[in-house]
C-alpha cells in the first residue's frame, strides 16, 4: 500500500477507468454504445491495477539509488 498515489498520471488514470467500468456495469453509455460486462470488468480491474502501480520513474526493486 506504499505505492498509493504516490504518481497522480496512473492514479488518474486508474480512477477514471475504474469508474467509466463501473457506470458501464450500471447501465450508463459510454459514447454511441453501451459496453458489455466482460468489458467493463476488465476496465476495472485494470484501473485498480493502475491506482496501486509503481511510479513511472522508478525502474525496479525497492533500494534507494
Amino acid at each position: 500500500m506504499k505505492n498509493f498515489s504516490s504518481n497522480w498520471k496512473t492514479t488518474l488514470g486508474g480512477g477514471v477507468t475504474a469508474a467509466i467500468g463501473i457506470a458501464s456495469l450500471f447501465g450508463v453509455k459510454i459514447g454511441a454504445q453501451a459496453i458489455d460486462p466482460t468489458t467493463a470488468l476488465g476496465m476495472i480491474t485494470g484501473g485498480i491495477g493502475l491506482i496501486f502501480a509503481k511510479d513511472g520513474n522508478v525502474t525496479g526493486g525497492s533500494v534507494q539509488q
